[in-house]
């Protein structure tokens, strides 16, 4: 039992708790555990892998734009 004194749950809290946990799915076996994991760090690496793509599109936008306008003021 946690003694911490910052760190207590409520009655209700606790209650919430213990009823997800009771609720949750078992874990069905590792083969599958395995998959979704490796499913999401794909998915993951995926969304990241975009976000650098789009960044790069937008730093090469604002620099062309950038040139455009610094070479009409010449």
């Amino acid at each position: 039992m946690n003694t911490n004194t910052e760190f207590r749950l409520t009655d209700q809290m606790e209650r919430e708790l213990m009823l997800e946990a009771m609720n949750a799915p078992e874990p069905s076996s590792l083969p599958v555990l395995l998959k979704s994991s490796a499913l999401s760090l794909l998915r993951g690496c995926d969304r990241l892998l975009a976000f650098v793509g789009n960044l790069n599109d937008a730093m090469e936008r604002a620099y062309s734009h950038n040139t455009r306008f610094a070479s009409s003021q010449r």
